[in-house]
């Protein structure tokens, strides 16, 4: 409000109401508040006083029942709480959850091997066949091998006999005296089929710390030469090479059961024996310390002929020979895909049955002589080819010496 509004009436407003004042009313305004707080803590301080009274007792309270610590700082003793902690399962960084979950039983069960001797590699692997201390092995693996320390789950280091090995089958079976011990499980259920997920185990000869690792099945039903030159057949053939260290480790498919067991090729250990064979095997090794094989020439036959083939080829009946595998007695034999076996010794062969029961009468070592079919270039009375219709039909005859296969 201004001096010279017309609505001004004379009489200036309390100071509260005016927007000046002037400084003697501002002082006494001032007063008037700290008045007030005074009067606050007047009021206030009874139950500070309680609260003190009340948190210098307690303390008293601690002090009197606490016993004070007069030893110097270097006698007394920090002690720390370790938690419970189980192994760790090592692997690739891309290891997913169900490979290692899969493998968890069977980690108790799988036993790293030292070797001494003239053995390939200074470690190997094994597993636990059965509680009362057998292990499977690769026989290839421990060949040459003085002798053996088992490196248990637990840590224990044992010394690990020899029971017997087959380097027909590629299976060893040793033995260790332990406490029982949980053998691995086994895959009971259903077929291994290509491109199945599977995934090795194996460990650390130093500290036993499982290793893990995930691999595939591309083939089944292969065969492979071993560093000494001995043939294995009837194998798997895995995704990718493991170390030579892994040679007689285990693995197991998606349901944690055990499905074959890794072996050491010439070419990389990129092959695995099937777990029908081990058990089978094993058995006959524990039992008898040997086991049979059966003759084997090593190759991949047909089902049965068309009347197409026998035609062009002016034959009866035969077995065709679909594959050969390198360094068996058939490629040494000079046998190749696109053959087909027309008689044994003198013997007719009309199919797949008259072949197997022929070879069944020989022994590993024995020699046969076999007369296969073949289709030739005209100008040449021994090339292999299997196709057009200029090449002409062609008996031949060759000496096979045959090879070994075990029984399962």
């Amino acid at each position: 409000m201004f001096d010279d509004d017309d609505a001004f009436s004379g009489e200036i407003p309390d100071a509260p109401d005016r927007l000046w004042q002037h400084p003697s009313e501002r002082g006494a305004a001032l007063a008037a508040a700290n008045m007030a707080g005074r009067n606050v803590v007047g009021r206030r301080w009874p139950a500070m006083v309680v609260s003190f009274v009340a948190g210098a007792t307690l303390v008293g309270t601690v002090w009197l029942f606490t016993e004070p610590d007069n030893r110097p700082i270097d006698e007394i003793v920090e002690v720390q709480i370790t938690p419970d902690t189980e192994p760790i399962i090592q692997g690739p960084i891309a290891l997913n959850e169900w490979e290692i979950e899969v493998s968890k039983e069977n980690v108790a069960a799988v036993v790293g091997l030292y070797l001494t001797g003239e053995a390939t590699n200074d470690t190997a692997q094994a597993f636990l066949y059965r509680s009362d201390g057998h292990l499977i092995t690769s026989a290839h693996g421990i060949a040459g091998a003085i002798e053996i320390t088992a490196m248990m789950a637990d840590g224990q280091k044992l010394p690990a006999t020899i029971v017997a090995t087959d380097s027909v089958s590629g299976i060893a079976v040793l033995k260790v005296n332990t406490p029982e011990v949980k053998p691995v499980g086994w895959h009971e259920g259903g077929s291994v089929n290509v491109q199945d997920r599977l995934v090795g185990i194996a460990t650390q000869a130093e500290d036993g710390q499982a290793i893990v690792q995930s691999i595939d099945l591309l083939d089944r039903d292969q065969v492979t030469s071993m560093p000494n030159s001995d043939m294995l057949s009837g194998l798997f053939r895995l995704s990718s090479g493991l170390e030579g260290s892994w040679s007689g480790s285990p693995i197991v498919n998606e349901h944690g059961g055990v499905v074959a067991m890794a072996v050491t090729s010439a070419e990389g250990n990129n092959y695995a024996i099937p777990a029908q064979r081990l058990r089978r095997v094993a058995e006959d090794l524990i039992a008898n310390q040997a086991t049979e094989h059966k003759a084997w020439i090593g190759v991949h036959m047909a089902a049965g002929l068309t009347p197409d083939v026998m035609e062009s080829r002016g034959i009866r009946g035969g077995v065709l020979i679909t594959r050969v595998f390198n360094g068996t007695p058939a490629d040494r034999a000079g046998l190749s895909a696109g053959d087909v076996v027309i008689g044994v010794d003198g013997f007719d062969v009309n199919a797949t049955p008259d072949l197997a029961q022929a070879l069944r009468t020989g022994e590993p070592g024995d020699e046969f002589t076999i007369r296969y079919s073949r289709l030739v270039a005209p100008d040449s009375s021994n090339v292999a080819k299997n196709g057009p219709e200029a090449y002409e039909p062609q008996t031949f005859l060759t000496v096979v010496t045959l090879g070994a296969q075990p029984i399962v």
